[in-house]
């Protein structure tokens, strides 16, 4: 079997990197630093070396992570493990597109809302992502309901964030709450979100499957209304 030659980086080599950057950030300063460390989940979509990019992935997270464990055993740091959420997690709903290298929205508003629970504290922001991430999670997870529960808790104080009402929007379909589900759609398109022509979309089909003609044609002239561009759809 042909070898490998060594690599010039490795754990001492991002070891000292670290101390060098612990040190410079400091230097003189009056007040105590608060420094927080992760390693990211992102892999390496190409390699130099003449082998697979999974094993020199791994090799590379590997020395990271080895290298952050003893920096923060020496340090005044912390380290928070944003590397072993997303790899830890089942892959359906760590990865967007199952590629492995794109960790999910929803995944990584878990993840900060986590962050800032604990090295911040809780806040309105915070609270957002954490429904948002947690609401998505047991939406692919085939629980509406509990998505239901989750969003409806932060209903007088986020009622009008457009991302979150199309989590609830898509659940309360799946629970066949088809005249919520639509209504819910009718806040996205007035809040003229991200998600707007998705949620109007979603509100004809959802007329459809209530199967009742005044509905549907009501639905649809309001869908022309608001995108007259697809008059047709």
């Amino acid at each position: 079997m042909r070898r490998v030659p060594p690599l010039s980086t490795g754990n001492n080599d991002v070891l000292d990197g670290l101390r060098q950057l612990y040190a410079l950030l400091t230097a003189g300063r009056t007040k105590p630093l608060k420094f927080l460390v992760t390693v990211s989940p992102v892999g390496l979509v190409a390699t130099f070396r003449d082998q697979d990019v999974l094993v020199a992935n791994c090799y590379s997270k590997s020395v990271q992570r080895a290298a952050v464990e003893a920096f923060v055993a020496e340090h005044d740091a912390h380290y928070f493990p944003s590397y072993e959420y997303v790899t830890l997690t089942d892959r359906k709903f760590a990865w967007s597109n199952h590629d492995f290298r794109h960790v999910r929205a929803e995944t990584v508003d878990r993840i900060i809302a986590d962050v800032l629970r604990e090295y911040v504290g809780e806040s309105a922001g915070q609270s957002l992502l954490d429904a948002r991430g947690r609401g998505t999670a047991f939406l692919d997870a085939k629980e509406p309901e509990t998505a239901i529960k989750i969003i409806e808790t932060h209903f007088e104080t986020y009622g009008a964030d457009s991302d979150l009402m199309w989590i609830y929007a898509r659940a309360l379909r799946d629970v066949k709450r088809f005249e919520d589900a639509i209504a819910a759609c009718r806040k996205i398109v007035e809040a003229d979100g991200f998600f707007r022509r998705s949620a109007a979309r979603s509100a004809i089909f959802t007329a459809r499957q209530i199967k009742d003609e005044d509905t549907e044609a009501t639905m649809m002239e309001w869908y022309r209304i608001n995108f007259p561009d697809e008059a047709e759809f």
